[in-house]
């Protein structure tokens, strides 16, 4: 009966995101007012280093009206900017539902949302960290908050941790959602003892009930912090203007990584002992790999391993860090009421430095008017940057105001445009495909035919995986035919570690400790043999893949017995093989791969996808033959699915 609510709850939350918006279709307005007549909005320019900036100075927690221009002093990464645009835009709420008209589609909706006059508010259900009491409390004044917020412009969304951001729908008409929340209010899931879906089941098999669920909660919460993340890099390239997020739950622990504990877990001799026998739930032994009553180690192991080895404390800085830069605002609130310290503090602290406020009461309703009057009124300016290099970095924002008392909130920053930005910007809409095809593809232009050493790295948890190759032509007549001595330096105090490439082949694959902080990490790369020498920096960024993790790569030949050579080189000729392992970071249940041109288009060339264990790792692995390929550039495509999550991965390669 658990895992029955527990899926439930899920189909629930999942209802209320997708089909609040989107069930009824495009709703024709009703009644007989109009909307009023609309002040003409004034021309702004769009030149690629034009920039806007929304600013809310308070005094008391009240918005300050009858501000100039000349009473702000706005700075890029230190140095002044002339304020060219400057306007004060008030919001008027308790708009008529019958005056807001919904997008007709989802792009229409995306497109609206740009308009920095426009508010955007995603109402978050954190299921997994929410009371069933407190689900069915909010439901009123949820509604009458939007009622009273929104107006003919605004624009709402309702996310999960299940959902994809790109399926969100935007809309305006709050009569659907008042009905879904009504009528499914069971969408929290934290009441007393969790209850364990189906794929948490196995764990009890293995470990008992407690430590089930203590692995169950580490991966919950882990689940929901990332998915808070990719709800702001979403809502980020959505709109550069405010985005105000507001979250329905009571918090989370920010679980630490705990090696002891899993060590402990993993020596009960079940994972390593006993990989083809289970014990089943009455005590004897199975090895039929079948039987549901089958505990699986390995599969055990695998989630033990995940759960202790998270660490939310830095993801969560992390989802701070990113929602200053994507300029989401967030507004918590506790769906149990007025609670201090523990799981709550974490809601303030995610409020206090990303510019929203929290809402830590027993009286929702005056929690969510608080909510509407932060985001009423606020001033837009724009500046165009004296900055006009097209690198692609963080260009941080500060907002003074030569009024004193005042508090001012503001946008943090932005990401500069890039060459490809622009040409982007003056050129035809892609396709999604073609887009990230030629993303890709630029990776291909660095290329150097002449390089006399090739490197490539990857991050994992524990390590760092380094190829280190030669040229193909350096292996028959150079100075390194006879083999060559590879010293890769991660910089003191860390030792280097040493390796060979040995006489014949042209690579060799190293892995060393994962240095201590966060990435980049930078590595020199030393080459002796033969009285001659090559020395290589590289540089390895810390990867934020979730469903499946950065990729190694492997040159053979056609024949599927040829040993797998590492390849850091992304040219291949057409007598090989390409052999492409990228490991499993969640338990993925679609897979799909296919070869795309220049131009995005799928190929009539099959790429093979298996999946296998490497080293205790589980990867997917991909094989494409390159036999039947012109010379050219092309694209491997990955599509991998773990429940609402989905990965896309994008490799190229150089066909010669």
């Amino acid at each position: 009966m658990k895992a029955q609510s527990q899926r439930y709850a899920l189909v629930v939350a999942c209802a209320i995101a997708c089909t609040v918006l989107s069930g009824s279709g495009p709703k024709a307005q009703t009644g007989t007012a109009s909307a009023p007549p609309q002040q003409q909005p004034p021309a702004f320019r769009t030149a690629i280093n034009f920039v806007q900036v929304d600013v809310y100075p308070t005094k008391d927690g009240t918005i300050v009206e009858g501000l100039s221009a000349k009473d702000f002093q706005v700075l890029e990464d230190g140095k002044p900017q002339a304020v060219e645009s400057f306007e004060f835009i008030r919001i008027e709420p308790n708009t008529p539902e019958a005056m807001r008209r919904d997008p007709n589609t989802q792009d229409e909706g995306n497109r609206l949302a740009a308009d920095p006059r426009n508010r955007v508010f995603v109402l978050f259900l954190d299921h997994y960290h929410a009371s069933l009491s407190g689900s069915r409390s909010i439901i009123q004044p949820v509604v009458a908050m939007l009622n009273r917020l929104l107006t003919a412009g605004d624009l709402f969304g309702v996310a999960t941790a299940v959902m994809r951001p790109r399926d969100l729908i935007l809309g305006r008409q709050t009569t659907t959602i008042e009905d879904q929340l009504t009528r499914n209010w069971t969408w929290g899931l934290q009441s007393g003892a969790i209850a364990l879906d189906p794929e948490e089941q196995e764990l009890v098999k293995c470990y008992g009930q407690a430590v089930a669920v203590e692995i169950s909660e580490r991966l919950r919460e882990e689940k929901t912090i990332r998915s808070l993340m990719d709800w702001v890099g979403y809502l980020g390239r959505l709109r550069e203007a405010r985005k105000a997020m507001i979250v329905f739950g009571i918090g989370w622990n920010l679980y630490r990584p705990d090696l002891g504990r899993l060590n402990v877990l993993l020596d009960l001799n079940h994972f390593a002992s006993r990989p083809l026998v289970g014990v089943t739930q009455a005590g004897t032994l199975s090895t039929t790999p079948g039987d549901p009553a089958m505990a699986s180690w390995t599969k055990c192991g695998e989630m033990a391993s995940r759960a202790f080895q998270v660490d939310d404390e830095r993801k969560f800085r992390d989802l701070i860090d990113e929602a200053n830069r994507y300029n989401v605002a967030f507004y918590p609130v506790n769906v149990d009421g007025l609670s201090l310290g523990g799981r709550a503090d974490t809601l303030r602290t995610l409020a206090e430095n990303t510019d929203g406020v929290i809402s830590n009461t027993n009286d929702f309703s005056a929690a969510l008017r608080r909510v509407s009057d932060d985001v009423s009124a606020y001033y837009l300016m724009g500046y165009s940057s004296t900055n006009t290099r097209q690198d692609g970095t963080f260009r941080k924002i500060e907002v003074k105001t030569t009024s004193p008392g005042l508090r001012v909130k503001a946008r943090r920053g932005y990401f500069a445009p890039t060459p490809e930005t622009r040409s982007m910007s003056n050129a035809p809409p892609k396709s999604e495909a073609a887009s990230a095809v030629a993303l890709a593809l630029t990776t291909l232009s660095r290329l150097r035919p002449s390089a006399e050493l090739f490197t490539y790295g990857v991050p994992t948890p524990t390590e760092l995986a380094v190829v280190v190759e030669l040229p193909g032509s350096a292996v028959i007549d150079s100075p390194w035919s006879r083999g060559a001595d590879v010293q890769i330096s991660p910089g003191a105090p860390a030792a280097p570690v040493t390796a060979r490439i040995e006489a014949g082949q042209r690579s060799v694959l190293v892995r060393l400790p994962k240095p201590e902080g966060p990435g980049p990490y930078r590595l020199t790369v030393r080459l002796t043999g033969s009285g001659t020498a090559l020395t290589e920096r590289m540089e390895i960024a810390e990867s934020r893949s979730t469903v499946v993790g950065e990729p190694l790569i492997f040159r053979a030949t056609p024949a599927a017995q040829s040993p797998l050579r590492p390849a850091a080189d992304a040219q291949f000729y057409r007598t090989e093989r390409l052999h492409v392992e990228w490991p499993i970071l969640l338990p993925i249940d679609q897979r799909t791969a296919r070869l795309l041109g220049r131009d995005g288009r799928a190929l009539a060339v099959p790429v093979n996808l298996t999946e296998r264990d490497q080293a205790g790792q589980r990867v997917i692995a991909a094989d494409l033959n390159l036999a039947p390929l012109a010379p050219g550039d092309y694209v491997v495509e990955l599509v991998v699915g773990a429940g609402a999550s989905e990965a896309r991965r994008y490799l190229p390669l150089r066909v010669r």
